[in-house]
């Protein structure tokens, strides 16, 4: 219910995993370890030493703004 695209559904090649936006390391849970690995990775790209891919949210090569506000956007809930 909370997909910003549903347009592409459709995967017929092996399993799905679905996280919960801003969870960088995978424990079902948007915390402060979430937090701290943005504020290391942030303003980072994949050229970069700090760069982390679990946290740009959005995909676009870029751990910036957008990516923490998508995690703020789910600070402190769980699933």
């Amino acid at each position: 219910p909370d997909e910003y695209y549903t347009g592409d559904n459709n995967h017929s090649k092996g399993p799905v995993k679905l996280k919960l936006l801003g969870d960088t390391n995978d424990d079902v849970k948007v915390d402060v370890l979430d937090l701290f690995d943005v504020g290391k990775a942030y303003n980072s790209d994949p050229s970069k030493l700090n760069w982390n891919e679990n946290c740009d949210f959005n995909g676009d090569k870029n751990v910036n703004a957008s990516d923490l506000w998508d995690l703020t956007s789910n600070y402190g809930r769980e699933g």
